[in-house]
């Protein structure tokens, strides 16, 4: 009877354990963003380097805006093509955040 309940209560916890040592892969695609999300994010990221003047103010009003998921080393990120506005000199800067929406880096 001993020996019964050390079996139970064994295959209990392998059974308990094994369900906390794997994630649910739907939850992890629930927190990548949306394209447009994407461009909000990018843009936001723009804004706030025009306030501190690490940007030109030029690019505080852009023209158009694109997103395209892309693969840099290896990994899917989304890439934010920015065209300033009409007036200025034509300039297009990507800005690449990652899927969950975290700024990775910009370039003109």
């Amino acid at each position: 009877m001993k020996t019964l309940k050390i079996v139970v209560t064994a295959a209990l916890l392998s059974i308990s354990v094994m369900g906390m040592a794997h994630q649910n892969h739907d939850e992890l695609k629930n927190l990548e963003i949306s394209q447009s999300e994407a461009i909000v994010i990018a843009m936001d990221t723009v804004s706030k380097k025009v306030e501190t003047k690490e940007l030109e103010d030029a690019w505080g009003l852009v023209e158009s805006k694109t997103a395209a998921l892309d693969r840099i080393n290896g990994r899917q990120v989304w890439k934010v093509s920015l065209s300033k506005a009409a007036g200025s000199e034509p300039e297009t800067m990507n800005v690449f955040i990652s899927k969950t929406g975290v700024f990775i880096s910009m370039s003109k």
